[in-house]
């Protein structure tokens, strides 16, 4: 019996948890379960390639080079791609005719997957970048500025490596928010399979509010509100062109950048971009100044 490997990616906090247990509850599918590895992702269940912890982890993975795998890769042995078969079989059930892997980063090497499992399918989501960037920056401790970069890298060498793929999903955890039948639905039917009623009880609209209010918040009365500005002029334009936008929702008019908050905001950028520990340190002073201005 030929088996049909799916990849599911996207940015941490994107949904990829979420969406490869719907798509493993699907007729005949099966995913990584009780593995004991963090999140039960692919990557952490095999030793041909390193895992993103060794590039950086979450938002900082992107800017390494040897995350980007593509079938050029000269870990493409015929060895490798057998031992990479091997330590992902045994965690599915043998009698499945759609096999299923989670790993976010794998979003950078979609191309190098395919290689190894020919005819392979990708469901790719996205989801807005304040709300991904606010979620993960607990565990990068980065800037903000610097977690956006990261969004955009990651999503702009997908937009290019996916003209490589033969069979590739996109959606936006938007979508599967408001709509969750619907777009279990169509991913159904481009597995090939027979739609089940999604788990509408995951699919919960607030999780991206909390972080778009606490943006608003960051935007409207943060001591560092002129780097938000900065960020906004900065970023606002790329991101529309995946349909986001950092200004919509904030219930107030930026208006015109002015020079000195341009002037801060860069200076705050260069402050965080001098390390980790700077951009700790400001990250753990401004949660300080506002738990203080709400007391």
């Amino acid at each position: 019996m030929s088996k049909k490997f799916v990849f599911v990616c996207g940015l941490h906090r994107s949904g990829t948890t979420l969406l490869a247990s719907e798509i493993a509850r699907l007729d005949g599918c099966s995913g990584f379960h009780e593995t004991r590895v963090l999140m039960d992702e692919g990557q952490f269940l095999q030793d041909v390639y390193p895992p993103d912890t060794k590039a950086g982890g979450v938002g900082e993975f992107g800017f390494s080079e040897a995350s980007h795998r593509t079938e050029q890769s000269p870990l493409l042995t015929d060895d490798n791609i057998r031992r990479l078969r091997d330590c992902w079989r045994v965690h599915w059930d043998k009698d499945a005719r759609v096999c299923i892997e989670k790993t976010p980063s794998n979003i950078l090497a979609t191309r190098f997957l395919q290689t190894c499992f020919p005819g392979s399918c990708f469901v790719v989501v996205k989801r807005h970048p304040v709300a991904v960037s606010l979620a993960t920056q607990k565990w990068s401790r980065t800037p903000v500025h610097r977690l956006f970069d990261h969004w955009l890298r990651c999503h702009e060498i997908f937009e290019k490596d996916k003209w490589h793929l033969k069979h590739v999903h996109e959606l936006s955890y938007e979508e599967y928010v408001s709509n969750p039948v619907g777009a279990m639905d169509n991913i159904a039917k481009f597995l090939g399979r027979p739609p089940v009623e999604a788990n509408a009880s995951q699919a919960n609209g607030s999780y991206n509010e909390k972080y778009l209010a606490r943006w608003r918040n960051m935007v409207s009365s943060s001591w560092l509100t002129p780097y938000y500005h900065r960020i906004i002029d900065t970023y606002e334009d790329r991101f529309l062109g995946y349909g986001y936008s950092l200004k919509e929702g904030l219930g107030f008019d930026l208006g015109e950048p002015k020079r000195r908050n341009k002037l801060v905001g860069e200076g705050v950028k260069f402050l965080a971009n001098l390390g980790k520990p700077v951009a700790r340190g400001s990250i753990k002073l401004e949660v300080a100044i506002r738990k203080w201005r709400t007391r």
